[in-house]
């Protein structure tokens, strides 16, 4: 886990029941437990998809908050 990575964590843990994350498209909120429960569901679907650590992925989102638990997920 990268510097950023684990400082983002910190983030969503202090602010576990706080609006955190706004996805502008959705004019919608996300607390940090709901980014973290995001991670885990990424985390899973990626495990179950056979991504191991060292491959390579590539992310082409528009703006939007998924990108965050989609990268954390991936470290």
């Amino acid at each position: 886990m990268t510097q950023l990575t684990q400082l983002l964590k910190t983030r969503l843990q202090e602010n576990e029941n706080r609006k955190f994350l706004k996805d502008i498209s959705l004019n919608q909120w996300f607390t940090g437990k709901d980014v973290e429960d995001d991670i885990a569901i990424f985390q899973e679907a990626f495990k179950r998809n056979g991504l191991e650590s060292g491959d390579v992925v590539f992310m082409s989102l528009e703006n939007s908050a998924v990108y965050i638990p989609m990268n954390q997920a991936m470290w």
